[in-house]
């Protein structure tokens, strides 16, 4: 059964790689993950760009009633990349926008292709599930600083948990 650090960890993976394997390299076009509050994006100064933030503030729903062991997290993840003034003179603003919307896509697809066991090294299904029809995406402008520019993803993820009553001594 899963939990939100297997989600976590899958969103880590699929990002960046494996950080203990080196020929491991995750999504071609994301340099970096960070599992934080959106609101710490500026305090880490040796980021690389692009980035996939998964905010760590994500609510949970039981939504087949409480005894039915199921939890449905509503998961928040940004793509964000630098876009400094002399960028702009180079790359307009929408097309830098459908170039993180992409990286955006690419991933949810990889994320979705490995809940249900379609990848190589995912063949099995998992514990948990993108739910498909609850896909939200919003751009971001000049998020925190006047030099990032992103989407942010808003998802549901239905996750299959072990949770059991506990043992309580009175």
């Amino acid at each position: 059964m899963a939990d939100i650090k297997e989600i976590v960890d899958e969103f880590q993976l699929i990002a960046i790689g494996d950080t203990t394997d080196d020929n491991s390299t995750g999504q071609v076009g994301i340099n970096d993950f960070e599992y934080t509050f959106i609101a710490n994006t500026n305090e880490k100064r040796d980021r690389q760009y692009p980035l996939l933030l998964l905010d760590r503030t994500h609510p949970f729903a039981y939504p087949e009633g409480f005894n039915n062991k199921k939890r449905l997290y509503s998961l928040s993840f940004y793509v964000l990349d630098l876009y400094s003034k002399s960028s702009q003179k180079d790359i307009d603003r929408q097309t830098k926008k459908s170039s993180l919307e992409d990286l955006a896509e690419q991933f949810l697809r990889q994320f979705f292709d490995r809940s249900i066991g379609q990848t190589a090294d995912s063949a099995t299904t998992q514990d948990w599930f993108l739910v498909q029809d609850s896909i939200l995406v919003e751009h971001t402008d000049r998020l925190l600083n006047d030099t990032l520019i992103g989407v942010m993803v808003t998802v549901d993820v239905m996750v299959f948990t072990d949770c059991d009553k506990g043992t309580f001594n009175f």
